[in-house]
């Protein structure tokens, strides 16, 4: 059974990997262009998952454990340390954060059993983050109105120089471009940059967790049909983690 689980992890998360950026050749062209400064994400996604496997599989046979006084204190202690020390604290806040954000969906009633995984009801798929330097974002949007027809990952420091010539050559094709920051990514397991604060990190962590949530529903499934799937998306994802 736990070797099924595996297998049935790993294809559905690689799934969630090709969300579509957007059709057809201009489309295509933005990615060509974007190559040398692009983000891959498959295989980022391939990397965490080969070290998480275990926990995850462990997580969807039911044996999560549920969080405590303790998981609070890390989380508390993790950003009371100075940023420059934290690395060796870091997968054990995470892992709290994991804990915490779980019992919280799990408290909303949306734990379900999963079939020929476990006769016990599993969040799925599992909170599962890691606090990184998160990708910048080719955004390419019609001159006429604010919509989103396209966006590409890029890596997470691009050269600025580069960063112009890409932008100026996409826009060139009539169309408006911009590379932005991302705070967040709905990957798996989700990309989160640390903040100030625990509440605010907790906060990233449950609205990016809702998103991989959405995807196995029509409406996340809908995210890239039009401007305002995505805004509706976005909005519950918000208020869902606020």
């Amino acid at each position: 059974m736990a070797a099924i689980a595996r297998l049935a992890l790993f294809a559905i998360m690689f799934g969630a990997a090709y969300l579509r950026d957007g059709p057809g050749l201009e489309a295509y062209r933005t990615r060509q262009a974007a190559g040398p400064l692009s983000f891959n994400l498959l295989d980022w996604e391939a990397d965490q998952l080969s070290r998480r496997l275990d926990g995850l599989v462990r997580d969807l046979l039911g044996g999560r454990s549920p969080a405590n006084a303790d998981d609070v204190q890390t989380v508390s202690t993790y950003f009371q340390t100075a940023p420059g020390v934290r690395a060796s604290l870091r997968e054990g806040a995470e892992a709290a954060i994991q804990r915490l954000v779980a019992d919280a969906w799990q408290s909303e009633e949306l734990a379900r059993p999963l079939p020929f995984v476990s006769s016990r009801t599993t969040l799925f798929p599992p909170v599962s983050f890691v606090f990184t330097q998160t990708p910048q974002l080719l955004i390419v949007s019609p001159r006429d109105r604010i919509e989103v027809r396209q966006y590409v990952l890029l890596r997470t420091r691009p050269d600025p120089g580069n960063v112009a010539l890409l932008e100026d050559g996409v826009a060139r094709r009539g169309v408006s471009t911009l590379v932005a920051p991302t705070g967040g990514l709905a990957s798996y397991p989700a990309m989160v940059l640390e903040t100030v604060s625990a509440e605010l990190t907790l906060s990233a962590v449950a609205h990016e967790w809702v998103h991989a949530y959405f995807f196995f529903q029509p409406l996340g499934r809908g995210y890239w049909s039009d401007q305002d799937m995505r805004t509706i998306n976005e909005t519950a994802a918000e208020l869902a983690g606020a």
